[in-house]
């Protein structure tokens, strides 16, 4: 398992193991670097039972080693730009992983390599991200992991009324993708 990162290049493109089956891109938070996903590259070369992959991370233009390249403001864009690099590993199975701002350019470069050249995926994996299309309920991040009654009572009802958490907010509490 190589990371183009480590090697000084940064980008996903790579020189290939030929042990490996297929290929996770992982694509970090925004603010984030290819180098967030080493620990995680890492620990699956040492499980158990390894996976068959090459984990490369994507290192965003205006990040590390690509600092001097002007940073992409533009969602739409930075998935144009992912896809064009890419398209390089799409002969092997292709898995993504995106957190959080990363899990929106991961889906937008899914739905390109599927839209545009016919691509389907291995599997797809978001986290830090609601699924696309669903909306986010103002202050839901403000509300009490478990409500407390003055003198030690049980917790009475939440703020939605029966304690049950809204089928709003059902897609922030467990995976969506």
């Amino acid at each position: 398992m190589r990371d183009p990162a480590r090697r000084g290049r940064g980008r996903a493109a790579a020189e290939r193991e030929a042990e490996a089956g297929g290929v996770q891109i992982a694509f970090p938070h925004a603010g984030g670097s290819a180098t967030y996903f080493f620990p995680m590259a890492e620990a699956l070369r040492r499980a158990a039972r390894p996976l068959e992959l090459d984990i490369l991370s994507v290192q965003y233009p205006g990040r590390q080693e690509r600092r001097p390249e002007p940073c992409v403001d533009d969602l739409q864009t930075l998935a144009d730009l992912a896809v064009k690099e890419l398209l390089q590993f799409t002969d092997r199975p292709l898995a993504l992983f995106g957190h959080s701002m990363g899990a929106m350019v991961a889906f937008e470069v899914a739905r390109r390599f599927e839209q545009q050249y016919g691509i389907t995926l291995l599997t797809f994996f978001a986290s830090g991200r609601g699924a696309p299309g669903t909306a986010r309920q103002a202050g839901l991040h403000r509300l009490p992991d478990a409500p407390q009654e003055p003198g030690g009572a049980e917790p009475g009802p939440t703020p939605f009324g029966s304690g049950a958490v809204p089928s709003s907010a059902g897609s922030h509490t467990r995976p969506t993708i």
